[in-house]
């Protein structure tokens, strides 16, 4: 069984811009954040200056528990760069507090990645020292 896990080295990733600084503030912490409208109480993520449902512009960040399931997933064989040791899994998860991210799965096997399981946020700080969010599986309790 070999585990999954962040790729080594440099890896693709966003260039935080003034919308987006928060988020990625937060990431160095260790905390998952995403926005709700105070207008509609929709949750939003990525960052946006509006909200996607009602278009208001009363956004407030919100920390996420950082939980939820695996609505769809990829099993990725050939790597973008270099440094993604294959294979990795491209997921989408329905967080619980009503959005979704796409993320990579890490610290199981491929092919115990399953839509519903159940998964967790972890940071990952790169060579660069950029933190990312990618989940787990959640532990059977």
């Amino acid at each position: 069984m070999t585990l999954l896990h962040p790729p080594t080295g440099s890896v693709v990733r966003a260039t935080p811009s003034k919308l987006s600084q928060v988020f990625w503030d937060g990431c160095a912490r260790g905390v998952l954040l995403y926005q709700r409208c105070a207008s509609c109480t929709a949750a939003i993520f990525d960052p946006a200056d509006r909200c996607r449902r009602c278009l208001a512009t009363n956004l407030e960040w919100a920390e996420s528990a950082g939980a939820g399931s695996i609505a769809t997933w990829s099993t990725v064989w050939r790597p973008v760069i270099p440094s993604y040791d294959v294979p990795y899994v491209v997921a989408v998860v329905d967080v619980d507090e009503g959005y979704q991210i796409v993320t990579n799965i890490v610290g199981c096997d491929h092919t115990e990645v399953r839509s519903g399981l159940r998964v967790e946020v972890t940071f990952h700080t790169d060579e660069d020292r950029f933190a990312l969010p990618y989940f787990r599986l959640q532990a059977s309790t």
